[in-house]
């Protein structure tokens, strides 16, 4: 297929030159892939410029552009990119539809488990993530979504117990590398919910005890200087994990800004 674009990126420069006129200027390789989908009439051609197009977007993060390419190519290639692209645009049901021409099945398990885990759904997500075979080449990076939805779930023994066997059994890889971090981040001893650092303890005062009327729950202010500032925290709960800390913060805090911190 490298032979057939470079025989036409010949054809299409010799073109310009008999024509009389400069070829385009191109700034970057997806814009001159760009221009050469534009003029093609071979709809097999067109069909891998654009999956070629798509796979450059979607590289960057440019999900929208990635799409619009790749909506026009049926290349097996990008099937699976496709699919993953509307999830991440939150195009939930296109995803969906897509994913039941899926084989094997336990590929379909993982992007359904990403469709129910970009919805929130982190059991149903959790339960097909589960039926991914041990044997299957993508099972560690399965096993990193499950104990993500664990500890989204609260069930956070189970989590750091899958994070570390994935820190042992898979060493030095980038899994093992991201489960690592994710120890480290997640589970501390302390977390809280902090909803506001104010200079006087005044001012905190009157800020905890109006969320504390208008949330029916009970605050903590907690000094902290460094140098000769001091700072009055308000606080909230005392969570094993960062995923616990940041689930009851989006229950209870939804219309409040908030930050998760620890000790």
């Amino acid at each position: 297929m490298n032979g057939i674009h470079l025989i036409f990126s010949i054809i299409l420069l010799l073109s310009f030159a008999c024509l009389g006129a400069e070829p385009p200027k191109v700034n970057t390789e997806v814009e001159y892939w760009k221009r050469a989908y534009s003029i093609n009439d071979d709809q097999d051609e067109k069909e891998v410029l654009a999956c070629k197009i798509g796979k450059y977007y979607y590289s960057r993060g440019l999900y929208k552009s990635a799409i619009k390419y790749l909506d026009k190519t049926t290349e097996s290639t990008c099937f699976l990119l496709k699919i993953k692209t509307l999830v991440v645009l939150g195009r939930l049901d296109e995803a969906f539809d897509l994913v039941e021409k899926l084989k094997p099945d336990w590929l379909k398990s993982i992007i359904i488990g990403d469709i129910c885990f970009k919805k929130g759904k982190y059991q149903d997500a959790y339960t097909f993530y589960r039926l991914v075979p041990e044997d299957a080449v993508y099972k560690p990076f399965v096993l990193l979504k499950e104990a993500e939805c664990l500890s989204l779930l609260g069930e956070t023994d189970e989590a750091q117990q899958i994070y570390s066997n994935l820190v042992g059994d898979f060493e030095g890889t980038f899994v093992a590398e991201v489960a690592k971090r994710r120890l480290k981040e997640e589970y501390r001893e302390h977390y809280y919910i902090q909803l506001g650092a104010f200079s006087t303890e005044e001012a905190a005062i009157s800020f905890k005890e109006k969320l504390e009327k208008k949330k029916g729950i009970k605050l903590d202010i907690v000094s902290k200087t460094e140098g000769e500032r001091t700072l009055y925290c308000v606080r909230y709960g005392d969570f094993p994990s960062r995923a616990g800390a940041e689930n009851k913060a989006k229950e209870i805090f939804q219309d409040t800004i908030f930050l998760i911190g620890w000790e």
